[in-house]
């Protein structure tokens, strides 16, 4: 599972984003929805504005905390983030923690569950969507098996601790 795939999965099921918020100790949520947009607004759990937050309901899931700086070095800021921010976790345990408070496997692959079918015509629109390019940036991260872990020393990499990579 990649992170847009989860924020895609989250973004279908605004119930699990209400879970999670409700998880993590934020207040008052409400959802809101309008003609546009569907969003909620809640309070930080440590806050008396009831709506110090909103998070869109859309495929990026931005989040806005006006009370908190929870983006410091990015423009904006999804619901991931804000997650990160109040577990004070880094990407890896967050994403782990959605996936599985979601109730899907860190490592669900959501093209498992489509037809072989519908994976091939998926795979022919990506094709003649995609402008041609050699940048590796653009190939999906695939997560590795935890075992693979145990066989590194625990000492912390400066360049994965700026990236928020424990």
């Amino acid at each position: 599972m990649n992170i847009a795939e989860l924020k895609n999965y989250l973004y279908s099921s605004p119930e699990k984003i209400q879970l999670i918020l409700e998880d993590n100790g934020f207040h008052h949520i409400k959802i809101h929805s309008g003609t546009a947009d569907s969003y909620f607004t809640y309070g930080n759990k440590d806050g008396d504005n009831p709506t110090a937050c909103t998070t869109y309901i859309t495929p990026s899931l931005l989040t806005i905390n006006y009370t908190r700086n929870i983006c410091q070095s990015k423009d904006s800021c999804d619901l991931i983030d804000l997650i990160s921010f109040v577990r004070e976790t880094g990407l890896f345990e967050t994403l782990k923690y959605i996936s599985e408070i979601s109730g899907i496997s860190y490592y669900h692959k959501f093209n498992d569950d489509m037809p072989e079918s519908l994976r091939i015509i998926k795979k022919i629109k990506e094709m003649l969507n995609k402008a041609p390019s050699t940048d590796e940036d653009n190939i999906p991260i695939t997560p590795k098996n935890e075992r693979i872990l145990s066989y590194y020393l625990p000492y912390v990499n400066d360049t994965f601790y700026n990236d928020s990579i424990s």
